[in-house]
Order: C-alpha cells, then sequence, then structure tokens
C-alpha cells in the first residue's frame, strides 16, 4: 500500500523515537532507516484503522493515524518491521 505522509511528520516521529531511545539508552538509528520503521507503522496503522471502519473524514484519519504512530513511538522503540 502506498502511503502519504510529509516530511515534517516522519521528522517529528523521528526525534520522538530518539527521546525513546535517549530514555532506554539505546542507540539511535539514522533517519533514513528510521523511515522504513515509520512507513510499516503507518502501514499497520492505517489498516487497522480501515479494518475498525473509522467514520472520520480522510484528514481526520490522517491526522488520527500520525497521531497514533507517535503515542506509539513513545511508549516503545522495540518495532521490527515487516520485511516482505
Amino acid at each position: 500500500m502506498l502511503i502519504l505522509y510529509r516530511e515534517r511528520d516522519l521528522d517529528e516521529a523521528y526525534r520522538i523515537d530518539c527521546r525513546a531511545r535517549t530514555k532506554g539508552n539505546e542507540p539511535w538509528i539514522k533517519r533514513e532507516d528510521f523511515r522504513n520503521i515509520y512507513e510499516a507503522l503507518l502501514d499497520t496503522y492505517f489498516t487497522n484503522s480501515v479494518e475498525k471502519k473509522l467514520e472520520k473524514k480522510e484528514q481526520d484519519v490522517a491526522d488520527y493515524v500520525i497521531e497514533q504512530v507517535n503515542k506509539a513511538l513513545e511508549r516503545t522503540i522495540d518495532f521490527e518491521p515487516e520485511i516482505k
């Protein structure tokens, strides 16, 4: 699935991830490596929101997905994207 996102959303999520890694005494990853994780998270949360049949406008769903991804990043740094 192709998911479009703004670079500033990626940057915000990357900063959240870096803070979480610092708190957990884990090494940071490169921003471009983080992109794959971010895209996998967006895909997962978007798919879940579609499955739940959220009755929101497109922009509301996009904002919801980004918000959920950022919250997930704040809670954990143990995410491995699925390799296809």
